[in-house]
């Protein structure tokens, strides 16, 4: 009995072998290879962004010749967007200083939701015309320390932060009262708007070199962990679009592999 068991035993396995090799040619006929996936993955990823160029009008931080902006479209009453201001001054103090990025803030006020954010975002921009661009920083800095977010900023806490700021209250005060910067906020709501944006913040990443096939699969993985619907990458691989409040150390891994 002993001696059949083990003849028998010798074609059946030899059977189970041929059925195991066959299933792996289909299955590796059937899976895509991992180059193959890389580029499924970035495809997917990859739209037009019309996104405008950052020029001499925005409020920049640091060089716009540096290799990379990092454009933030926020609204000053949006609890995300104060935190992210904390996100954004930590980019500052890593790759802005060090002259690998320039910060860029455009307003998106979300009315339907804020009616105050708009003319906050007005007396910031009165604070850049009466005191430049360090003091707009300054006062955008101050409205979200102070903020409680959600509509709910006291008003009188916009004219005292433009004169805690040692601004020139007559000129402040009389930009302010006239909304003059309102055309050009609802400028910066189209153009982000026209490129995706509908919610806040959401940061645009420009790089004058276009991302390689191997950069774009390292950024794009990383999202595949968080939602791969947060983010896009324009065709030419140069502008790397994000919505949502991330935290720094998602931004940082995404910066070094920019900035390389």
């Amino acid at each position: 009995m002993e001696e059949q068991k083990n003849s028998l035993s010798v074609p059946v396995a030899i059977v189970l072998a041929g059925i195991l090799i066959a299933g792996a040619v289909l299955l590796s006929n059937n899976s895509p290879k991992q180059d193959n996936l890389g580029k499924q993955i970035v495809d997917n990823a990859t739209s037009d962004i019309p996104f405008v160029p950052v020029s001499a009008d925005d409020h920049i931080v640091g060089n716009i010749s540096s290799p990379v902006t990092f454009t933030v479209y926020s609204d000053l009453e949006c609890p995300f967007c104060k935190n992210f201001n904390e996100t954004t001054t930590q980019i500052v103090n890593s790759y802005v200083k060090s002259g690998k990025v320039a910060l860029v803030f455009r307003n998106f006020p979300l009315e339907q939701l804020h009616s105050k954010a708009k003319s906050e975002s007005n007396a910031a921009e009165c604070a850049a015309e009466v005191g430049g661009n360090e003091a707009f920083w300054k006062y955008l800095n101050k409205i979200f320390e102070i903020t409680p977010s959600n509509n709910r900023l006291d008003p009188s806490q916009l004219s005292k932060t433009a004169k805690d700021l040692g601004l020139d209250m007559t000129k402040w005060t009389a930009c302010q009262s006239s909304n003059k910067y309102f055309d050009k906020i609802d400028s910066q709501i189209e153009g982000g708007a026209k490129m995706g944006v509908n919610g806040t913040p959401h940061s645009v990443i420009v790089t004058k070199t276009a991302l390689t096939q191997t950069q774009k699969e390292s950024i794009l993985t990383l999202f595949l962990k968080i939602d791969p619907k947060l983010i896009s990458i324009s065709k030419d691989g140069k502008i790397v679009s994000i919505s949502g409040a991330l935290p720094f150390s998602a931004f940082q891994k995404i910066l070094d592999i920019m900035t390389k």
